[in-house]
């Protein structure tokens, strides 16, 4: 027997042989398929079929992207190339080691890693090497990143998205990438995670006033995915008291008939970290006061106020585009921050360092107190009604 059949007949005893269980159109069931090496051919019954590898290449068909359909890739030994199809080529490993794909982060989706039998290596690309296992050892095969979640929607399937939200079993959901078209309200009360797969992969397309409520006591944590039209009357998502400690994260919201973000009364320990409202008609983050806190957070082009009565803003832009008729307004502990592009930049705000409004119609800052190491420049009216400024346009 040649060497190299020795080194597959190895490998096949070494790894789990690949055929069958994979969900490869994300409809939430496994799909039976075969990887044939002699051609590169890849056939899920009654899905696709397309030829992608060659012989020799090790099958290793995983949730790269964090979608909810599976990704076919290979891993060829000879030379260490891992390509996954439709995303990437690299080179990660080499002859002899035995690849272990998995969601080794926790972010829902897999990374490329290997297991080296020889000295126990384990390598996860971009994230670590470590040395676990003895010669003879046979790695166990990980599972994948979203099914840590406790439901995942089927991928662009708008009522399953509704149900899902809606559940009172789920802790947690997943919804991969694609646009999710939803024709009524969503109210969210019992779900404590919500998940996409990212803002730009994952968008929600709202109906004629359609409005996500937010309800589950204790607060959700919103992360990776956009919001887009519906929102007529108080906001495409609505905090409300109960869910006070919400927290968004990377969550964009787009072309509101009324305001982007809006927290009822009591809503005032919600957090906000590289999120943006973009398009609202009304204002882009409405009512978060009190305990509640924006990062590197954007209003951009909204017709009415960027960040309204919000609190603890750091490095936060409001850029009104020319017709915003704010900045921002009745905002406590501002820092980084800036205005332009409204009619008034800074109005009624307090406790602010080292922000700038430019180039706002009306005024820069009105009506503020304990400013300091802030500049106006370009306005109206630069400073207007301003107590307590210190080393302001230095």
């Amino acid at each position: 027997m040649k060497m190299s059949a020795l080194f597959r007949l190895a490998v096949l005893f070494l790894l789990p042989a690949f055929a069958g269980a994979a969900d490869f159109d994300g409809d939430g069931r496994e799909d039976i398929a075969v990887f044939r090496p002699a051609s590169g051919l890849w056939a899920v019954r009654g899905v696709t079929r397309f030829f992608f590898g060659r012989d020799g290449d090790l099958p290793q068909p995983d949730y790269y992207s964090g979608g909810n359909g599976i990704e076919a890739a290979i891993f060829r030994a000879s030379s260490g190339l891992w390509a996954v199809r439709g995303l990437t080529r690299v080179y990660f490993g080499r002859s002899g080691d035995i690849p272990r794909p998995g969601d080794y982060s926790g972010g829902g989706s897999a990374e490329i890693a290997v297991y080296r039998a020889a000295t126990g290596l384990w390598a996860v690309r971009g994230m670590t090497r470590i040395y676990y296992g003895l010669p003879g050892d046979l790695p166990i095969q990980g599972g994948v990143g979203q099914r840590l979640y406790d439901y995942v929607i089927k991928s662009g399937d708008g009522d399953d998205l509704e149900a899902g939200l809606q559940s009172p079993v789920y802790g947690s959901v997943f919804i991969p990438r694609g646009d999710y078209a939803v024709q009524s309200d969503i109210r969210v009360n019992g779900v404590k995670l919500i998940s996409g797969a990212g803002r730009e992969n994952t968008r929600i397309m709202l109906g004629v006033d359609c409005h996500i409520f937010l309800e589950t006591a204790g607060g959700v944590t919103l992360e990776n995915i956009s919001i887009w039209n519906g929102g007529e009357g108080d906001g495409q998502i609505q905090v409300g008291a109960a869910a006070a400690q919400t927290g968004f994260s990377n969550v964009n919201v787009q072309n509101s008939a009324g305001h982007g973000f809006a927290g009822s009364g009591g809503a005032d320990e919600a957090s906000f970290v590289n999120c943006q409202a973009i398009s609202a008609a009304g204002h882009g983050f409405y009512r978060f006061p009190g305990n509640s806190g924006f990062v590197n957070c954007i209003a951009q082009g909204c017709g009415g106020i960027g960040f309204h009565t919000c609190d603890n803003l750091a490095n936060c832009l409001a850029d009104g585009g020319g017709t915003g008729s704010g900045g921002f307004y009745r905002c406590n502990q501002m820092a980084n921050c800036s205005a332009s592009g409204s009619v008034n930049g800074v109005d009624d705000c307090h406790q602010i360092a080292a922000s700038e409004s430019i180039g706002n119609t009306n005024y820069g800052f009105a009506n503020c107190s304990y400013v300091s190491a802030s500049y106006a420049a370009s306005n109206g009216i630069d400073w207007f009604n301003c107590t307590h400024t210190a080393a302001c346009n230095d």
